[in-house]
């Protein structure tokens, strides 16, 4: 299989914010290979949790994917490639478009995303988790805007209407069951009258038999236990297992223990070729996928447990897809028929910051559909449809530039939390190495093993990795941040050519930045010493100074300046500051901070002129990560470093600076002014307040790369005073000017956008 990742700009998602990203955009034009065989999507970010949907994004009636990463709300889409083979895809969605950024925040639990065509207009609308239980609908009306047209999905027992209520990890069937031309739902609800059989429980959409189209989502209970089956429990073995059951809407048996045992993942699809519905299931933290045929009718089901396939599927390699495998079925090569990609459902819960569900840095296996719908047979060919072709180290990738062997070629290592092994037991933190073997201007990366020796037994839970030649012996030594705040010091006993690693200082000068430890060196007092800045999981940044020489430093236990720059990314982006600085960023020579952030958002902060000062924040790179940790390097030519950003999903992007606008503008007008704007930062909505002693007067709100997004025209109310609510919700996250303008003056102000 081979991909490309190419980033175009489509008109289904708005316009791109890439030029709002201070002149940074996302390339793929870096090759990495592994094995043999380029990575053509090398830089794509990797996925851990990933649900396909099927969509004409650019529409131009061709299908493509779309790939909703339940684990961080990351979304990708890809474009099936005729011109390379049957299961070549080319990625074709930025990670900065919208209109997804506004749709989806990510506090919605980490929930589903699929698109479904409701209303039989031909575009496709969202469904998505919304408040932890509830089915919240997106509209899509052709043109690339979607509306709510519901906040929760409800149905009709009776007079009382409820809403749905989902069990976490529930991924709802969204079919036309009854096969009157709208949509049904089918899924496990929570487990309270009347859904306390521990069943799966159909709800028919009314929208045909009461107004005779499909455009209303208004449904009433069909089924309280589809297929006449439940949830049972083997004591013995503490598993789950189903049995026959036949139930209504008053014969339910309450069992407090079914509820921790139940399904959470389940479809149904036509396995058989019969004309009906079967069901995939199986059940919390487990690998394996069931399939039981359905003997009835869609509707209602009869499912015939003894015919259930345990080793789905028999006739090839079994699934083995951790955690809670699930079947989406898609027409990957185009030949008519579906095929079926298994991708891990389930994010464990192990703490809020360990959720990876992969084995491997595969994620989606794909099995070809080798028969026809009519006599389906579905045969692995690969573990990894789409990840397959990233970069993805598991679970949060914190990567550096460095030459470890001494070839004047920038390589990549990049550290990690780690994998799980076997739920709730993770691998440990790991150091992953990518050897540039290209040339100057024309790198080429691969994975290569890298010796660290005693890394395990310090049993890590994370590892940011920093470099720096700390013992003078010429070659690069390494230091790693860590979960719990502290740096681990690992000397390069190697040679400059051949590194090898042990540990040699635990706790590397004692120094103790709080949790989840963040280094990056760089000689910040321009004396030719590095110097080393960490930041910590609570946003901020702490600065020590190089009290050594440039032949030994040496690092003070406490820091230099405890809260460098004043920056606390904690309340706005969530903490997790991973700085990194340069003054290469611009023609200016100026000294700027990036700041990586767990919202994602990277912050740059400057220019800084000194040290001891409270920074301003100039400008702001916006992506669809979690997470961030930036680091950068000329690694192609030209006068601008390279971005390499890592995030929650293990992989990695891209980043080059396509034009050279100049980083950062003042915080207000340079004149005195009236002018205020609160709140700042806003999330949307925004107040513009000032004194105009004119009759007319316009408020224009403009992006940093110039584009005029609003005008308006103003009049003031009493007193010469305006007050002007400006909706941002649309238009993406990053730094606005807003301006108010009349024949005689122009006051602005600037406004950041989260």
């Amino acid at each position: 299989m081979r991909f490309s990742i190419i980033l175009l700009l489509s008109a289904f998602f708005g316009t791109s914010v890439a030029q709002q990203n201070i002149g940074f955009e996302l390339i793929d034009s870096v090759a990495a290979v592994r094995n043999g065989e380029t990575l053509s999507a090398a830089w794509a970010g990797g996925m851990n949790n990933p649900q396909f949907s099927v969509v004409d994004i650019t529409g131009n009636s061709d299908m493509e994917i779309f790939v909703y990463d339940r684990d961080g709300s990351l979304r990708k889409g890809f474009k099936y490639n005729p011109a390379t083979g049957k299961h070549d895809w080319i990625k074709t969605i930025p990670e900065t478009s919208e209109p997804f950024h506004s749709l989806f925040p990510l506090a919605e639990d980490r929930g589903f995303c699929l698109l479904r065509d409701y209303d039989g207009d031909g575009d496709m609308d969202v469904f998505t988790l919304s408040n932890f239980t509830s089915i919240k609908v997106f509209r899509n009306d052709g043109n690339g805007e979607y509306t709510v047209v519901k906040e929760a999905l409800t149905f009709t027992r009776g007079s009382n209407e409820t809403a749905f209520r989902l069990i976490k990890n529930t991924i709802p069937v969204i079919k036309d069951l009854d096969e009157d031309g709208d949509l049904d739902l089918m899924f496990f609800p929570l487990n309270t009258a009347p859904f306390n059989c521990g069943s799966f429980a159909t709800f028919l959409n009314q929208s045909i038999e009461e107004y005779g189209t499909a455009d209303s989502l208004e449904f009433i209970i069909g089924s309280y236990c589809w297929g006449g089956i439940r949830v049972g429990f083997n004591a013995q073995s503490d598993t789950f297992q189903f049995e026959e059951y036949e139930c209504g809407p008053n014969s339910c048996e309450e069992t407090a223990s079914r509820e921790k045992h139940q399904t959470m993942t389940q479809n149904l699809h036509d396995m058989n070729g019969d004309g009906t519905l079967d069901l995939l299931t199986t059940y919390d933290h487990n690998d394996e996928l069931f399939y039981t045929p359905n003997f009835g009718d869609n509707l209602n089901g009869d499912l015939d447990l003894s015919a259930t396939d345990y080793e789905f599927p028999s006739n090839d390699v079994k699934v083995d897809v951790e955690n809670q495998p699930y079947p989406y079925f898609i027409d990957v090569d185009l030949d008519g028929d579906d095929d079926m990609i298994i991708s891990a459902n389930q994010i464990n819960s192990v703490s809020s910051l360990e959720g990876d569900t992969s084995e491997s840095v595969f994620t989606d296996a794909l099995y070809e559909n080798v028969g026809s719908n009519s006599a389906p047979v579905f045969e692995l060919k690969g573990d990894g449809f789409l990840s397959a072709q990233m970069i993805d180290i598991g679970l949060q990738s914190m990567p550096t530039f460095c030459d470890l062997n001494g070839d004047s070629l920038l390589d990549i290592m990049v550290g990690s939390i780690g994998y799980n092994s076997f739920y709730p037991v993770l691998s440990g933190a790991q150091i992953h190495y990518f050897k540039n073997i290209g040339t100057i201007g024309a790198p080429v990366y691969t994975p290569e093993p890298l010796m660290i020796f005693g890394l395990q037994d310090l049993d890590l839970r994370s590892a940011h990795p920093a470099l720096a030649d700390l013992d003078n012996d010429g070659d690069q030594d390494l230091v790693i941040g860590d979960h719990t705040g502290h740096l681990q010091y690992f000397e390069n006993t190697g040679t400059p050519n051949t590194p090898a690693f042990i540990v040699l200082t635990p706790n590397y000068e004692l120094i103790d930045a709080g949790g989840a430890a963040h280094p990056h060196f760089y000689d910040l007092n321009n004396d030719g010493k590095l110097d080393l800045l960490v930041g910590d999981e609570y946003g901020r940044i702490q600065y020590y100074e190089n009290q050594g020489t440039k032949e030994e430093p040496n690092f003070p236990a406490q820091p230099t300046i405890k809260d460098f720059g004043k920056i606390d990314v904690f309340s706005d982006y969530g903490g997790q500051a991973s700085p990194y600085l340069t003054r290469q960023a611009d023609s200016t020579d100026n000294l700027f901070l990036f700041v990586g952030t767990a919202s994602g958002q990277i912050n740059v902060y400057g220019p800084i002129t000194s040290l001891g000062d409270t920074f301003e924040l100039a400008d702001s790179i916006v992506l669809e990560a979690t997470n961030t940790s930036i680091a950068g390097a000329n690694i192609i030519g030209g006068e601008r470093p390279e971005l390499i950003i890592g995030q929650h999903a293990g992989g990695l992007y891209m980043m080059q600076k396509e034009n050279d606008q100049a980083l950062g503008i003042a915080a207000v007008s340079p004149i005195e002014s009236s002018l205020k704007i609160h709140p700042n930062p806003t999330t949307g909505l925004a107040i513009v307040s000032g004194a105009i002693n004119e009759k007319n007067a316009w408020i224009t709100v403009t992006s940093l790369n110039g584009s005029e997004v609003m005008q308006r025209r103003v009049q003031p109310e009493s007193a010469g005073m305006i007050n002007e609510t400006i909706d941002l919700n649309h238009f993406p996250s990053g730094i606005y000017i807003v301006s108010l303008k009349t024949s005689s003056s122009l006051e602005w102000v600037r406004l950041i956008k989260h």
